[in-house]
């Protein structure tokens, strides 16, 4: 007895409807990119050295050393109360987080996520400043004074 060979039925899927569901796909990631809620620390960062003056006196000043030690308004701070310390200025005022040079960069990122904890200001802009050198030098020019730099006995 001989067996005819059969036909290899070969499956096809057809495009338009697997085109169809890609683009459902990468519309609904899309739009639900676009309604989650922004998350992490929202900054004011200058773009090439261009960004609003650095306010004078009436802020938060933050410091990291290039020890990677943290100072507030001059007075060294523990890293884990600096959340503590920030809160306890209900005013709103802008906190400005200087750094060094030689700051190491896990002392920075560990300052700016203690501080993502802070809320907005009134108009709903964050609070936290983070300048180029190039601005800190300017206004150290203006005031005659840095004030990122701690007085001599806190060192």
């Amino acid at each position: 007895m001989r067996l005819r060979p059969s036909r290899l039925s070969s499956a096809r899927v057809p495009g338009a409807p697997v085109a169809g569901v890609a683009l459902v796909a990468l519309f609904a990631a899309a739009l639900l990119g676009a309604l989650s809620p922004a998350r992490g620390l929202r900054l004011q960062i200058s773009q090439n050295g261009v960004g609003g003056r650095l306010p004078d006196g009436d802020a938060i000043f933050v410091s990291v050393l290039a020890d990677g030690s943290v100072l507030v308004d001059g007075e060294p701070v523990a890293l884990a109360s600096l959340e503590a310390r920030v809160d306890r200025d209900p005013s709103g005022k802008p906190i400005v987080v200087g750094t060094t040079a030689d700051s190491p960069y896990g002392a920075v990122v560990g300052v700016l996520d203690a501080l993502a904890a802070v809320p907005p200001g009134e108009d709903g802009v964050s609070r936290v400043l983070l300048p180029t050198h190039a601005e800190i030098a300017d206004q150290a020019k203006l005031l005659g004074r840095d004030l990122f730099v701690p007085p001599a006995d806190v060192r």
